[in-house]
């Protein structure tokens, strides 16, 4: 339950962030006694998280036939605070689902197995974003399927 809250809580701010940000002019003629200009600002010490990806979503993903890994573009991943992060990675479909099975998530050199957790002590986490799979390639007969990637962030 935690887990989802936590989850939905970074969907908000990241909305809120998109919908929030301020900018502007102020123009004012000063006048001989002075004229004041403020701005109320609001400070937070709730742990946050800031993710930045760089792909191309107009382009498939390319599976690499040698090790079953793909490059997906690169990831840079920061908080305020230390925390956690977990993986998880499914095809969405059905009929592939046993010929296609995600295993780990890389990004740069660190390696988050499907389901598992992993601490990051520094505040951030960046580099190339891969995904590695068991395939059954005697099996697999299609050339496109839809993978769903999915972070959830933890407090440390």
């Amino acid at each position: 339950m935690e887990q989802k809250l936590f989850k939905v809580f970074v969907l908000i701010i990241t909305l809120i962030a998109l919908k929030s940000f301020a900018s502007g002019t102020f123009y004012a003629l000063i006048e001989p006694g002075g004229t004041t200009w403020s701005q109320i600002f609001t400070f937070t010490v709730k742990q946050t998280v800031k993710v930045e990806w760089q792909y191309d979503e107009t382009q498939p993903i390319a599976v690499d036939r040698g090790d079953s890994e793909s490059v997906i573009g690169f990831i840079r991943i920061y908080s305020n605070k230390q925390f956690k992060i977990s993986a998880n990675v499914y095809v969405t479909e059905t009929s592939i689902q046993p010929l296609v099975v995600p295993k780990q998530v890389k990004i740069g050199s660190e390696t988050i197995g499907v389901g598992e957790v992993l601490v990051v002590t520094q505040k951030n986490l960046q580099g190339n974003l891969s995904i590695a799979s068991d395939i059954d390639w005697e099996n697999l007969q299609t050339e496109e399927f839809p993978v769903v990637l999915e972070f959830t962030f933890y407090p440390f």
